[in-house]
């Protein structure tokens, strides 16, 4: 099952292909074969679509950061100097419950052997 990494690589496919489309335009324009006014319209037909594809996938990129809560849309984790970790599994995506030790009164931040179970 294909995951949030293969989306941020289709993703980076588009910037490529856009990138690509901008080259052939480069190419074009540097080619003596060509009427020069059919040259320009294409360039620029090809250079309108590159940076379409462009912003559609920054769109896209913003998209997938707010629905997985990534960059400028991460959840704000407080900054603690001691951070447990509460669960059976090693975190994953899934399972990630950390817990800073400040939170539980119980607690002294200042023991080094403080593990919550």
């Amino acid at each position: 099952m294909k995951d949030r990494f293969d989306l941020e690589n289709e993703i980076m496919r588009l910037h490529t292909f856009a990138e690509d489309i901008s080259e052939i335009s480069s190419l074009l324009m540097e080619s003596e074969n060509i009427d020069d006014e059919l040259c320009d319209k294409v360039t620029n037909a090809l250079n309108g679509i590159s940076s379409l594809l462009s912003l559609h996938a920054d769109k896209l990129e913003d998209t997938m950061c707010q629905c997985f809560k990534l960059n400028e849309y991460r959840e704000y984790i407080p900054k603690c100097d001691k951070w447990t970790y509460k669960g059976s599994s090693f975190p994953s995506v899934d399972n990630f419950q950390y817990y800073c030790c400040r939170n539980n009164p119980n607690v002294n931040c200042s023991d080094s052997s403080y593990n919550e179970d």
